[in-house]
């Protein structure tokens, strides 16, 4: 991937920026959610985390064009800090 063609995104709302339970996985903001199929219906804890999609909420830009699901293999996640 070039760094020329990541898509950064400022949240809107500072309290919508994170998520994280044990029934899902991280949360940013509903624009990027991490989840397991198997904890869809709240029924059971899996580390599964099967399930990705996405949808413009509390971000200011879109970082897919569609919010079907996809699969992921890893993520990272950075923090910008101004010197």
């Amino acid at each position: 991937m070039d760094i020329n063609d990541a898509i950064l995104s400022n949240v809107k709302n500072a309290n919508c920026a994170l998520d994280n339970s044990i029934k899902c996985g991280p949360q940013f903001g509903y624009d990027l959610n991490i989840n397991s199929y198997k904890n869809l219906d709240l029924d059971d804890v899996s580390t599964d985390f099967n399930v990705t999609y996405c949808s413009k909420e509390h971000y200011e830009k879109r970082i897919r064009d569609t919010e079907a699901d996809f699969p992921i293999g890893d993520y990272e996640v950075f923090q910008i800090i101004r010197r």
